[in-house]
C-alpha cells in the first residue's frame, strides 16, 4: 500500500509526497519532517520590464506588476532503518525527487527526475495554458503524473491560467538553458514546445539535491533573461554562446578525427615512416565503438550548429497582458 500527501497550490501546480507503507506510524512521522514548503514554493519576485514578452501582468492603473516563480516537487519517501548502540532503531526519511512543475513568467516547466540510475532527465517548456501534444500524462519510471493525480483532476476550486499576449516562443534560442553549463542540453523545438536534457545528475540523493540546484537556477535564468530585451542576452551570455557552439561541434570533429586516423595510418606505414602492428590499424573501429558505448545514456548529436549571433529585438517582445 502506498500513501500519499498532495499538495494543491491555488495557481494550478500540485506536489505529492508518496512512501511505501510498511508502517503507518513510520509514514506519518516520515511526512511530517518534510515541510511543506519544500514541495510547493514561491520564489522571489521578478520585476517586469515593457521589452520583454512574458512580463507580468498589468494593473488596473496600467503599471506593470512583479511576477513571482511557482514551483512543485513532486517526492518519493525512502525510509531507512538507522540501528543505533545507545537505543532501538532510528528511522532516516530521504525524499527522492520525481518530478518538478513550475510556472515563470508565463512559461510551464516540467522536469522528469524519476529515471534514477544516473539516468538524464527531460525538461519540456511551454507556454502557460498550452496542451502540447506530449500530454506528459506518465513518468519515465512508469507512475501518473502528479498533475493528474485524482485529487488534482477532481479539485474545482482551482483558478483558471492567465491570459498570455499571443506571441509563439518558438523563436527563442536553442542555447538558453544551455549557457548555464555542460548539465544542459541546447533545447530542441517542437510544435507547441521545447524539450531540453539536463544531465550529470547521478544517484539517490545526490540526484536530488543536483537536480533541484539546476532546475532552481535554471528558473531564475528564465525569469531574468525572458524580461529583458533578446539582444541583452546575447551580449551578457557571449562568449558562454561561443563555448556551447564548441560543445555541439565535440561530435562531429570526434567523428572525422576517428575517420580520419585509419587512412592517415595506412598512408604513413606504407610509406614507411611509422611502423605499426597489422593489428593496431584496426583501432579506429574500436574507438567508435567505445565512443558509442560511453555515451549508451545520451546519444551525441552530430551536426553543425549555427554560430551565435545577436537576437532581433522583437524576438519575444509583445503587447501587454490582459487581466481574465
Amino acid at each position: 500500500m502506498r500513501l500519499t500527501r498532495v499538495l494543491i497550490h491555488e495557481s494550478g501546480l500540485a506536489s505529492t509526497l508518496s512512501s511505501e507503507v510498511r508502517s503507518l506510524e513510520q509514514v506519518l512521522d516520515g511526512f511530517e519532517q518534510i515541510p511543506e514548503e519544500r514541495q510547493i514554493q514561491v520564489g522571489v519576485e521578478h520585476p517586469t520590464q515593457s521589452a520583454g514578452l512574458l512580463s507580468g501582468p498589468i494593473g488596473e492603473d496600467g503599471s506593470e506588476l512583479t511576477t513571482s516563480i511557482f514551483v512543485a516537487r513532486s517526492y518519493v519517501l525512502d525510509i531507512v532503518d538507522t540501528d543505533t548502540r545507545s537505543g532501538p532503531s532510528s528511522t532516516t526519511p530521504t525524499p527522492l525527487l520525481q518530478f518538478v512543475a513550475a510556472s515563470v513568467c508565463g512559461l510551464e516547466l516540467r522536469l522528469d527526475v524519476s529515471g534514477g540510475g544516473g539516468m538524464p532527465a527531460d525538461l519540456y517548456l511551454f507556454r502557460q495554458g498550452a496542451t502540447p501534444d506530449f500530454r506528459l500524462a506518465s513518468l519515465s519510471d512508469g507512475s501518473v503524473s502528479p498533475l493528474l493525480h485524482p485529487a488534482v483532476v477532481g479539485d474545482t476550486t482551482l483558478a483558471p491560467p492567465s491570459v498570455m499576449p499571443p506571441v509563439s516562443i518558438a523563436g527563442l534560442p536553442d542555447d538558453l538553458l544551455a549557457v548555464l553549463g555542460p548539465h544542459w542540453r541546447p533545447m530542441q523545438a517542437r510544435d507547441e514546445y521545447w524539450k531540453c536534457v539536463l544531465r550529470s545528475l547521478g544517484r539517490g540523493f545526490r540526484r536530488t539535491a543536483r537536480a533541484e540546484h539546476f532546475f532552481s537556477e535554471a528558473s531564475q535564468h528564465l525569469a531574468r533573461t525572458l524580461g529583458e530585451p533578446p539582444s541583452r542576452y546575447h551580449w551578457r551570455f557571449l562568449s558562454a554562446r561561443w563555448r556551447v557552439y564548441v560543445r555541439r561541434l565535440k561530435p562531429l570533429m570526434l567523428l572525422i578525427g576517428l575517420l580520419a586516423l585509419m587512412p592517415v595510418c595506412w598512408l604513413l606505414v606504407s610509406r614507411g615512416l611509422l611502423v605499426m602492428h597489422p593489428l593496431t590499424l584496426g583501432i579506429a573501429p574500436l574507438l567508435m565503438v567505445g565512443m558509442l558505448a560511453l555515451t549508451a545514456r545520451e546519444v551525441p548529436v552530430i551536426e553543425v550548429p549555427p554560430r551565435p549571433r545577436a537576437l532581433d529585438e522583437t524576438l519575444w517582445s509583445a503587447g501587454k497582458k490582459t487581466q481574465p
